[in-house]
């Protein structure tokens, strides 16, 4: 298992952060568009709940067409949501989106614990690659949060 952490702190309130994090659709939003996201589930758009499944479509690296099925499996309003890959292209997925309260607005904090699959190849891949692409696509993720909300 590898874990990758990013986090930022945006001078929004903590309440103002949760609307915008807990809403599926900001998850479009926050990904590059080279990653083609499409979300497919009729309730996609939806605010989250315990138990609420997204499917959703992206390229991955940019170019390989991938489907993800994903449950939010905890919710702690305005705290933080967990969502888990139920099924996609890795071994293990999971998203722990924290919400921290600190002065002149709030920090994010991204927590993802994925398996590539493959076994050993999947642990080389990651190295070689795959930490890599986790870096870039959170980095958008930072850039596009700093264009919406400002910089603390």
């Amino acid at each position: 298992m590898h874990k990758f952490i990013s986090e930022q702190t945006i001078p929004i309130p903590l309440d103002k952060a949760w609307e915008f994090f807990s809403n599926p659709a900001n998850l479009i939003v926050l990904t590059n568009p080279r990653m083609k996201i499409k979300m497919e589930s009729q309730n996609g758009l939806m605010p989250i709940f315990e138990g609420k499944v997204l499917k959703i479509k992206i390229a991955l690296f940019g170019i390989f067409p991938s489907a993800f099925l994903s449950e939010i499996t905890e919710i702690k309003a305005p705290d933080y949501f967990i969502d888990t890959q139920l099924t996609g292209p890795f071994a293990f997925w999971q998203h722990k989106h924290s919400l921290i309260k600190v002065e002149g607005g709030t920090k994010v904090l991204d927590e993802v614990t994925l398996k590539f699959p493959l076994g050993l190849l999947g642990v080389l891949a990651y190295h070689l690659f795959g930490k890599r692409q986790m870096e870039t696509v959170f980095a958008y993720r930072k850039m596009v949060l700093e264009n919406t909300f400002g910089k603390l």
